[in-house]
């Protein structure tokens, strides 16, 4: 593993276990086995670092959600956002948490931690429209849509199923599918 991927992954585990204010550039190095110079070499401060550590983290389920040929089925499109979402929810439960708080505590952070899930928005929002478009769902705002979904799942994901003792994804995902289903299509339901 290069430099640079040891100072992410070290800096992704002191973020998460420590935040931001908590975690120091030396603190990173060390763990990835460098010297604090080879770190400032590649990152230049502790935000950029920061920075890159939640693109990192944001990408890996960014390139999930883009991972659809055209314009999948509704059901299908919905069912394969949902379950990427709350798989990536659960994943990263830990530093999601660690996010959220240090947006609250550092406001200036804000901007950047919201990015990912930004780009995650667009994505539905588009294929929302697009299914509205063609009469499959009722006339709304995409955007409606898509923060609904997110902010089901969100709160599914990180709120539910990370506060119970011992978790089975698949089993979880399987039954957040049928609450999906049933929110946006209830005539499939019946």
């Amino acid at each position: 593993m290069a430099a640079k991927e040891k100072l992410l992954y070290a800096a992704s585990r002191l973020f998460e276990e420590k935040g931001y204010s908590g975690t120091t550039t030396a603190a990173v190095a060390a763990m990835a086995g460098v010297a604090e110079v080879t770190l400032f070499r590649h990152f230049n401060n502790k935000e950029t670092l920061f920075r890159e550590t939640v693109k990192q983290i944001q990408g890996s389920v960014i390139l999930e959600i883009s991972d659809t040929e055209g314009n999948p089925g509704l059901r299908d499109g919905l069912c394969h956002f949902a379950k990427t979402l709350c798989r990536y929810f659960i994943e990263q439960n830990r530093t999601i948490r660690m996010m959220l708080f240090e947006s609250i505590r550092n406001p200036e952070l804000k901007d950047l931690l919201k990015d990912g899930p930004m780009r995650s928005v667009t994505r539905l929002e588009n294929f929302f429209s697009y299914h509205i478009s063609q009469g499959r769902l009722p006339s709304g705002d995409p955007r409606i849509y898509a923060d609904s979904l997110i902010s089901l799942v969100f709160g599914y994901a990180i709120g539910l199923v990370s506060l119970k003792e011992k978790q089975d994804i698949n089993s979880e995902l399987e039954y957040l599918e049928d609450i999906i289903t049933t929110a946006f299509l209830p005539e499939l339901k019946q």
